[in-house]
């Protein structure tokens, strides 16, 4: 091998190693995002998902499951330029008004409608907003549930959303409280 091809192969294993293990911060190695993400509309949903039951993420039938979930009213309709040329933002926003499952009985919003203001990141967690009661079979991680996010303006979708374990990034969002 000459000297030019021993320099390359040294370079590429170096490149190659350069990022394995103990340098990635603990934050950036257990990604948060394991949810869905699509639109309603203007509305943004990132990082849908049904939480379970402790460190094995079953849920029992006839349980209640909590939803996460973050929304963005699309920026696009919160910043426009006027004739002049400057930036006004525009009012508005829309409000989350209505959560349902056919793997569920029914669906609440724990205090009422969520709303979401035009162009704020609205996190629902770590506490229990959205929940999903009397649950129709046992849920598992990896099991698939089908939600329904229905807005006042935006209208409604349903999204196919994963039961993620409630482990260690979890472990500090709330169970469901009791259906009341």
């Amino acid at each position: 091998m000459t000297a030019l091809g021993a320099a390359g192969v040294t370079a590429a294993v170096a490149l190659g190693t350069g990022g394995c293990g103990a340098e990635i911060p603990a934050q950036l190695a257990a990604a948060p995002a394991s949810g869905v993400a699509g639109r309603v509309g203007p509305i943004a949903i990132r990082n849908l998902f049904v939480l379970g039951s402790g460190p094995d993420g079953v849920l029992a039938a006839g349980a209640s499951a909590p939803v996460y979930l973050n929304m963005v009213d699309s920026p696009a309709r919160t910043e426009t330029d006027n004739s002049v040329g400057d930036v006004e933002r525009r009012t508005g926003g829309d409000t989350l008004v209505a959560v349902a499952s056919p793997q569920a009985t029914s669906g609440r919003l724990i205090g009422g409608p969520i709303q979401v203001p035009d162009g704020v990141n609205v996190k629902v967690g770590p506490d229990a907003k959205i929940v999903l009661d009397g649950l129709r079979r046992p849920l598992s991680p990896a099991d698939m549930v089908e939600v329904t996010l229905r807005f006042t303006t935006a209208g409604w979708r349903t999204f196919r959303v994963p039961v993620l374990p409630q482990n260690t990034f979890w472990e500090s969002y709330s169970p469901a409280p009791a259906a009341g």
